[in-house]
């Protein structure tokens, strides 16, 4: 689903008579607040900032499980979510050990693996109902390992103490958007859409330069109420 398809479907189901005699019915007998949770998938497309010319990802897969707990103020939610990221790209290897011996390599293939935690706020536009746009944003703490997965006879011909395998701690920030369809008072689904950004410190593996990176995510989940 692109982001225009989705923008469609979201302006649809926010302006559907559905949600406008939402606002104007009594609420049906549904009680959504205290502690939700949800866990689904989807993929990310990776736009790489920095180092822009020899790191390349290609779209990769998107796991995530989430939990909410309602403030009962503003339709407002706190948010925490826990998310894994995968995909395989290509850089320029460039490894420098404490005795100053230096590897490289051109056209390295990896797989990239970025565990995510995120805490967030959430406000939905129509709460107690079936079907609730909402808006979320928050930071983003993460783990990044980077595995090379060709070119060791290249790199073993250079010498044999060069990393196979490089990871890192990094930080960002995350906007989502919505939408929760309830099936009963305990079972549901959501579509979302989510753009972050994303930084790294410094990779050994990279001649020490972080990566930086937009990422655009969409993704279905189960929702489960408790």
């Amino acid at each position: 689903m692109g982001l225009r398809r989705f923008g469609i479907l979201l302006a649809f189901l926010v302006t559907s008579p559905s949600i406008v005699w939402a606002q104007m019915a009594p609420r049906p007998n549904v009680e959504m607040r205290g502690v939700a949770g949800s866990l689904g998938g989807g993929y990310t497309d990776f736009y790489v900032i920095s180092p822009a010319q020899n790191f390349k990802l290609d779209r990769g897969v998107f796991l995530a499980g989430a939990g909410e707990r309602g403030f009962n103020f503003l339709n407002l939610y706190l948010t925490f979510t826990l998310s894994m990221m995968i995909a395989e790209g290509v850089t320029n290897y460039d490894y420098t050990t404490l005795n100053n011996q230096n590897y490289t390599a051109t056209d390295v293939q990896f797989r990239s693996n970025m565990l995510e935690a995120n805490l967030g706020l959430k406000f939905k536009l129509i709460d107690n109902y079936w079907v609730r746009p909402y808006a979320e944003a928050g930071g983003i703490g993460g783990y990044h390992e980077v595995s090379y997965t060709n070119k060791q006879a290249e790199l073993s011909a250079q010498g044999s103490d060069f990393k196979r395998k490089d990871a890192i701690m990094g930080g960002g920030h995350y906007k989502e958007f919505g939408i929760e369809v309830d099936f009963s008072e305990a079972f549901g689904i959501k579509v979302a859409a989510r753009f972050s950004e994303f930084e790294t410190k410094k990779l050994e593996t990279l001649a020490n330069q972080p990566i930086r990176f937009k990422a655009e995510t969409y993704y279905l989940s189960a929702l489960r109420s408790f």
